[in-house]
């Protein structure tokens, strides 16, 4: 089972996160999902498989001044990712604990932290581009101040940095309960800082103080007792970005094309514009035409993202600026578009021979007369659309999957400037195992999220209600996908399905919570699925006290495994999965409990999740990917509690 625990457990901030190469905005959010293109992913470390007692391989617990901390690894029933977390307890004017075998210019570090007690302080914080314990940068939230800041530390000083947009103050205030854990992120590129605190954008941060590579870690201060998990951290990589400045006024730029969907006449020429974020030029389609379009023609991206700032200056009918991506031709490609009138003003369209249908749409802020920054990050089917560094839209569609062009796109009479449009293209996804991740975060609450499809197994077609609701308590907050209501009773089972997924060999993991049931409770996922009546499942049941793993054969269950486990029916719990071949790995909270090999089902499908009869449960940060057979373990000892005859009438 040793894949499982190698998961990368970036927050979905990672999917936003690339920097635009001329402005340096970092588009945010913060759960886990695919990562996105540009990003190099280095480790996470939840110090799981170190000591206890010990730091683990590669790490120095030391001070910037005086004082005595006391970095350890200590086990922690609350952990993100139990059962281990890294703890300073010590007192020093600020402890540190730094990453020795890192080296990072541009690119990320985040992790979750939990102040626990300081009478002087109660903070926690990440520092980057480290040369040493006296100079690095760092951002840290406090709990005694309420608030998140920014500092570079040079030979031993501390000295907070103005904010991008005000001058003096001194940070942000923001509540930081004591107690609870936090999720705090820096991404960085060149002299550019963004600063996210539990998935919220706090604030843009320019410095030169330290230009070059260095280390990253943590950092708390005073006599801050402090709990950290989940560490992570990435480089970016290049990126392409057009400002448009080097453009001749009242043309085009080289390799590009301005044309249309449809009917009309669009005007598409650079100008200059004093308002431009990177003065002097920007692009401008002051036309008219059904759907107007510039092609960046030699561009080729599969999987990737692009990106702009856009203007909505005018226009009776249209106040929009939008992008396409994998355009095969006029008549055929992506848009996401942000539109200054109307409702449901930001959506996501497949254009297809010229007819525009919209797979998703969300209401969203878009003034007249003010630059927005728009993006799309897109692997496989899936689509994170970004809009001012906040993810709107988390879609999924299968119209096209071939690589195409991108570009920018208005609509009708829209009169719109546009500036920095980047794009890039993400060539590891084909090495990545098409990895997948949902949080439900990015959906309207009261939904079933994009791609996904309610069924049921033996039942009399009355499908259980599936939705997004908010949870404060979930893993990743605020929401999550739940199984709501039920009128199903007995041998009926609830399904939701991922619809675009085909997975074999994998590695999965879920978040779940038991809510309600008195004939059932909890569930779990389902894997290999052909169909509703055809598929693998393992379930946490908190009444029985157990974990099972079952496979289900033209809607007959029948139970493969068997483990005891009493786990707090009121918490969350973690349910992991990996299946090479014939061999089946399941888990709770980062225990292995299960392994059994079974040859029901060989083939790839999809994946979902399941309950039984009325059990209403809630899921959240469901990570798929392709697990390597490679790695898979020696051991071929099976299971004690494997049992193919055992069938269901020994479930309760």
């Amino acid at each position: 089972m040793k894949n499982l625990y190698k998961i990368c457990l970036l927050e979905v901030v990672v999917i936003t996160g690339l920097a635009h190469l001329t402005s340096g905005r970092l588009p945010l959010e913060d759960q886990p999902t695919f990562i996105p293109q540009g990003w190099k992913v280095a480790e996470t470390v939840n110090f799981d498989n170190v000591d206890v007692g010990k730091l683990p391989t590669n790490w120095t617990g030391t001070k910037t001044g005086k004082g005595e901390p006391q970095w350890a690894v200590v086990p922690d029933d609350s952990a993100p990712s139990k059962p281990n977390v890294l703890k300073q307890s010590g007192v020093a004017t600020y402890p540190v604990c730094i990453k020795e075998d890192t080296s990072i210019k541009d690119g990320y570090v985040e992790v979750k932290f939990k102040p626990i007690s300081g009478m002087e302080d109660q903070a926690g914080g990440v520092i980057w581009r480290c040369k040493d314990a006296n100079n690095y940068y760092v951002a840290r939230a406090n709990v005694n101040e309420d608030n998140v800041v920014l500092y570079k530390t040079v030979k031993g000083k501390r000295t907070s940095l103005d904010i991008v947009g005000r001058k003096g103050g001194y940070g942000v205030k923001e509540k930081v309960a004591s107690g609870q854990w936090h999720t705090l992120r820096v991404e960085f590129t060149g002299n550019k800082f963004t600063v996210i605190f539990n998935g919220k954008k706090m604030f843009d941060v320019e410095d030169n103080t330290f230009p070059d590579t260095g280390k990253v870690g943590l950092w708390t201060k005073a006599d801050s007792v402090t709990l950290f998990d989940d560490f992570s951290y990435g480089s970016v990589a290049a990126a392409t970005s057009v400002n448009f400045d080097d453009t001749e006024v009242g043309k085009l730029p080289a390799h590009w094309t301005g044309t249309q969907t449809g009917a009309g006449n669009p005007k598409w020429a650079v100008v200059a514009d004093d308002t431009a974020p990177s003065k002097p030029n920007v692009l401008k389609q002051s036309g008219v035409a059904t759907y107007g379009l510039c092609i960046k023609d030699d561009t080729s991206l599969k999987d990737g993202f692009v990106e702009v700032k856009f203007k909505p200056v005018s226009g009776t009918s249209d106040q929009a600026g939008g992008l396409v991506w994998r355009l095969k031709d006029t008549d055929n490609y992506y848009v996401t578009r942000a539109n200054a009138m109307g409702k449901n003003n930001l959506s996501i369209y497949h254009t297809i021979q010229g007819k525009r249908v919209a797979f998703k749409s969300v209401n969203v802020k878009v003034t007249l007369g003010e630059w927005h920054t728009l993006r799309v990050d897109f692997a496989g089917n899936k689509f994170i659309v970004t809009l001012d560094g906040t993810k709107a839209i988390e879609a999924m569609d299968d119209s096209f999957s071939d690589a195409g062009k991108v570009g920018v796109y208005t609509r009708s009479d829209s009169v719109t400037l546009f500036d920095d449009f980047g794009y890039g293209a993400d060539e590891e996804a084909g090495e990545k195992g098409g990895e997948q991740v949902w949080t439900s975060d990015s959906d309207p609450v009261g939904s079933i999220p994009a791609g996904w499809r309610a069924a049921e197994t033996n039942g009399k077609g009355n499908l259980g209600k599936w939705e997004v609701i908010k949870d404060d308590s979930s893993p990743s907050p605020p929401n999550v996908i739940a199984l709501m209501q039920t009128k199903n009773t007995r041998g009926t089972f609830n399904l939701l399905i991922a619809e675009g997924t085909s997975y074999q060999d994998l590695e999965l993991v879920v978040k779940v919570k038991a809510m309600t049931g008195k004939e059932d409770q909890g569930g779990g996922p389902i894997w290999r699925a052909k169909d509703a009546n055809n598929y693998y499942i393992s379930r946490w049941n908190p009444l029985e006290n157990n974990l099972r793993i079952y496979y289900v054969k033209d809607g007959k269950r029948v139970q493969i495994a068997n483990a005891d486990v009493t786990l707090d029916p009121n918490a969350w719990h973690e349910l992991e999965i990996e299946h090479v071949g014939t061999k089946i790995t399941a888990g709770l909270d980062g225990k292995k409990l299960i392994e059994v090999e079974d040859k029901t089902f060989t083939e790839a499908g999809k994946i979902g999740l399941w309950t039984k009869a009325d059990a209403a449960t809630a899921f959240d940060n469901i990570k798929v990917k392709t697990a390597n057979a490679g790695d898979e373990d020696d051991d071929d000892d099976k299971d004690a509690n494997d049992d193919n005859d055992k069938d269901e009438s020994k479930d309760k």
